[in-house]
């Protein structure tokens, strides 16, 4: 299937077993109890814990599989995929072939980087947080170049596609249901002039992205509901998120969950495809009280760093390009972290008892004698 059904922190959590607490499992519980991927919190690159973690995660018993991929790694130097661009004559009012041609690469884009199948999502990411924060995530997949899942690509999608202008982007969630077992997957529909697409990865080709030649949001549900269906799978519910910001520096959040669909008889799906067109008119209203514009390709991309003079030594130190503080002319580094500042002098000072006393002293003196 396309997508997990939870993520865990742990390889051992929630792990079939027939003592008594597996028996007294609630039915919703078994429901959701599916293939289940570890969440890396220890950041890039992997440590050592979390490297071990997501190998015996991925393939326990054949322990000479990690020896020949520790041996090929050491062999190779970093290789970045190349990132989409797209070819307009007026970047200004990209015409409707040359979008749907810059999807496309980033299809390609996301195929060159893989979808991660080793069961632990490298890169954590909140829903909670703002754009600004996930635009700045989205910048350090990139620089890594790593293996991604669904909700990442979701991400680095919404990144590189933020500086066309009257596109129209929102997130897609999908829940299905294929032997008692919940599976959830997400990715980023795309509207522009009429039409409707979308963007993203996984396992399953023909669940990943679409093209831009959909007529209305409910036949672009439909053929993702088709696509379900050939893999043995009920799509039960529908989740239309808001209009994702273009202002790379905007502090509000994503609007992940706008509107739910049920997909049943009773499904209202005229009232589906009135959605687009209603983020439509609402971006247009901002954009007329709105003074910044959104940032061109190039700058998106100069604003990203591959690092590809280094070589990795094992997949464990991974390191994308860091900036590092500016040093002045004799090699020092401008802020000194073992000097103390002025405050903590100040509070060094005022801590002896002489001090503390000529300062009392000196305030009675200024609201009491004047």
């Amino acid at each position: 299937m396309s997508e997990d059904s939870g993520t865990w922190e742990d390889s051992s959590v929630g792990k079939s077993s027939g003592n008594q607490n597996g028996k007294r499992m609630k039915k919703k519980e078994r429901k959701s109890a599916g293939p289940r991927f570890l969440l890396n919190r220890s950041g890039v690159p992997l440590s050592e814990e979390a490297w071990d973690r997501m190998f015996n995660f991925y393939n326990k018993e054949d322990k000479q599989l990690r020896y020949k991929i520790e041996e090929k790694a050491k062999c190779k130097k970093t290789k970045y995929p190349t990132l989409p661009k797209l070819n307009s004559l007026d970047t200004n009012a990209p015409r409707y072939g040359e979008v749907s041609l810059y999807l496309c690469n980033i299809k390609g884009y996301f195929n060159q980087l893989e979808y991660n199948h080793t069961g632990t999502q490298i890169f954590e990411i909140s829903k909670l947080t703002g754009f600004s924060r996930l635009m700045e995530k989205a910048k350090f997949i990139i620089r890594c170049s790593m293996p991604i899942k669904c909700l990442e690509a979701t991400v680095v999608g919404m990144y590189l596609t933020c500086f066309i202008p009257k596109l129209i982007r929102f997130p897609i969630t999908f829940k299905s249901v294929c032997q008692g077992q919940s599976f959830y997957h997400i990715v980023l529909g795309i509207y522009y002039e009429g039409q409707l697409g979308s963007i993203g990865l996984s396992r399953r080709d023909d669940l990943a992205d679409k093209p831009l030649i959909y007529d209305s949001l409910a036949a672009l549900v439909r053929e993702f509901q088709q696509c379900y269906a050939g893999y043995c799978h009920k799509l039960q519910k529908v989740t239309i998120g808001g209009p994702v910001p273009t202002d790379l520096t905007s502090q509000v959040q994503v609007q992940w969950n706008k509107k739910k669909f049920t997909l049943n008889s009773k499904c209202d799906w005229n009232s589906m495809s009135r959605l687009p067109r209603s983020f439509k008119r609402d971006e247009e209203s901002k954009s007329k009280h709105s003074f910044g514009q959104p940032r061109s390709m190039e700058a998106l991309l100069s604003m990203i760093k591959l690092d590809t003079s280094k070589s990795t030594a094992s997949p464990m130190t991974i390191r994308p390009a860091t900036q590092f503080a500016p040093k002045r002319a004799n090699g020092s580094s401008r802020v000194s972290l073992n000097a103390p500042t002025n405050s903590s002098r100040l509070a060094a000072a005022y801590s002896k008892p002489q001090a503390r006393a000529r300062l009392f002293k000196s305030v009675n003196a200024f609201f009491f004698h004047k």
